[in-house]
């Protein structure tokens, strides 16, 4: 009998020391990581490095960016413990991973809780200078006529210049070559130098490139025109204006984490972007702050999902 107690105050100790741990009042107490699966010096990168910083402070606490490229970063948050210690930031491209990678070992929406959206980044369709037209309808005309067909370029087939791309082509009812690239820098270049003749290229990058007649602008994919570009007109304007799409970037958890400390995490989040020195920095570069909290970007990463399921679905997954 005495042994049979033993077990039930054992069982009951484990328990209330489990709740402790996930207590929103004290979290964190320790070392936070939050996974780029990029390298340094992207969107994402910047976005976490700027986020860690302040919400540290605030926390004091240590937060670490870490830098695991491709899928194994991912991959190694789906597969940490759900206790908000472990947290990933990403780009929209993250809900098109298993339409476009055959077989993995997680799923990119089941496997994650959406915790914070915190901002998006308008893009710019650019073409080359020799492309002889500059705007969107004359662009149409010109790939509904040219064979073999005009070349866009691809920074990563899920990236969101990958996912525009596709949106963009279904939506305006052409055909484009794409022309795949390791990432955006070497992309840019290529439209740079004419080797590929368009490129939705994200506005922060865009906007240098066109004012130094690197490029030339055809549209911008955001909902009101962007401020540096005054001249450029939105895709609406343009004649396309079912060419809708949001190029967010967020902070996901291990789905199972506890829901106070993912709310938890989403208010500080919160807070740290109405700062003013934050918001200053974000806007210079180039993003556009845009907070949602769990239950409202949860229902973003699915409805985009489903969204672009359709959009991927006549693209081979590698392994096919």
């Amino acid at each position: 009998m005495m042994r049979v107690w033993y077990y039930v105050l054992a069982a009951c100790a484990f328990s209330t020391s489990a709740v402790a741990q996930t207590s929103p009042q004290q979290y964190p107490n320790q070392l936070v990581h939050i996974v780029v699966p990029s390298s340094a010096g992207g969107v994402s990168d910047a976005l976490a490095r700027t986020i860690a910083d302040k919400v540290g402070a605030n926390w004091k606490q240590a937060v670490i960016v870490e830098n695991r490229p491709g899928l194994a970063g991912t991959e190694s948050v789906a597969r940490s413990s759900a206790d908000g210690y472990t947290l990933l930031v990403t780009s929209n491209g993250h809900t098109v991973i298993n339409r476009i990678n055959k077989n993995l070992p997680f799923d990119a929406v089941n496997d994650f809780t959406g915790v914070a959206q915190l901002a998006s980044v308008p893009f710019v369709l650019v073409a080359t200078r020799s492309l002889p037209v500059s705007d969107l309808s004359g662009l149409r005309a010109l790939a509904r006529t040219t064979r073999p067909s005009l070349t866009i370029a691809i920074p990563g087939i899920g990236s969101s210049a990958s996912i525009l791309s596709e949106l963009f082509k279904a939506t305006a009812g052409i055909d484009l070559l794409d022309i795949p690239f390791r990432g955006a820098g070497e992309s840019e270049m290529a439209v740079q130098r004419g080797d590929v003749q368009l490129l939705f290229m994200a506005a922060n990058i865009a906007v240098s490139m066109i004012q130094a007649g690197a490029v030339k602008p055809i549209a911008v994919v955001s909902e009101k025109r962007i401020p540096r570009l005054p001249n450029v007109p939105t895709m609406a304007e343009a004649g396309l204006s079912q060419m809708t799409y949001d190029a967010w970037f967020g902070v996901l958890a291990p789905a199972g984490t506890p829901k106070p400390i993912v709310e938890k995490i989403g208010a500080d989040i919160k807070q740290v972007l109405t700062m003013p020195v934050v918001r200053s920095a974000l806007e210079q570069q180039g993003f556009e702050v845009r907070f949602s909290g769990p239950a409202d970007f949860n229902a973003t990463i699915r409805r985009d999902a489903a969204r672009y399921a359709q959009v991927f679905k006549a693209i081979q997954a590698p392994g096919k």
